[in-house]
């Protein structure tokens, strides 16, 4: 979701351990948590948007949610306040320490970039998913004039494996003019798998 001059948002799944039962995540609901698919909305339609990104962003981290998700935000660039932000949610605040967009020891990136996928930052990559090392690889060699554009972010999220079979779709968005460009995808592996960060939960040709 984007909104613009004020923020662009995305989330990504995040586990718990143990899993939530589903029973449970309906009675938080009914108890009033935001479902995942009403958290960027809720925020922001609840507040003033000339409030700025700030805002967006401590109402992201206390609102009560319904399961835990990790949240990628990032705003117009007003003074004082973060250019953005990868944050780990659980039901009730933030799970862990920001990577924040311009911090280098922060997070994961070198300061200009944060890449988040669906593990905690603050962790090395499991071993069978390295998609967010690979994604600040692809960062770190196009560096921060091509990498921060448009055409830059698209690149780094096109290639393999941050680009693989189970990829939906990509978009990039610009929360300082509200712009938001989505590319359905198709299933994408390596032409040839020993020349790539390969490994079978992608591609069944992919050497192991």
């Amino acid at each position: 979701m984007v909104k613009p001059g004020v923020a662009s948002l995305q989330e990504n799944w995040r586990t718990s351990e143990p899993p939530l039962p589903l029973a449970r995540v309906l009675r938080d609901i009914g108890g009033g948590a935001v479902p995942q698919m009403f958290v960027f909305r809720d925020a922001l339609e609840a507040l003033d948007p000339y409030d700025g990104f700030q805002p967006v962003v401590d109402r992201l981290s206390s609102v009560r949610l319904a399961a835990p998700f990790y949240i990628a935000a990032a705003g117009p660039g007003r003074a004082g306040e973060p250019l953005g932000l990868v944050m780990a949610r659980n039901q009730t605040g933030v799970a862990g320490p920001l990577a924040v967009l311009g911090n280098s020891s922060s997070g994961s990136g070198a300061g200009w970039f944060v890449v988040q996928t669906n593990y905690d930052h603050w962790e090395p990559d499991p071993a069978d998913d390295p998609r967010r090392s690979a994604g600040e690889a692809t960062m770190a060699q196009l560096g921060r004039g091509f990498g921060t554009t448009p055409l830059g972010l698209f690149v780094a999220a096109s290639a393999y494996p941050v680009h693989n079979p189970h990829t939906a779709y990509t978009a990039v968005m610009s929360p300082l003019s509200g712009e938001l460009r989505a590319v359905v995808r198709e299933a994408l592996c390596p032409v040839d798998p020993t020349l790539a960060r390969a490994d079978s939960r992608y591609c069944a040709s992919a050497a192991a």
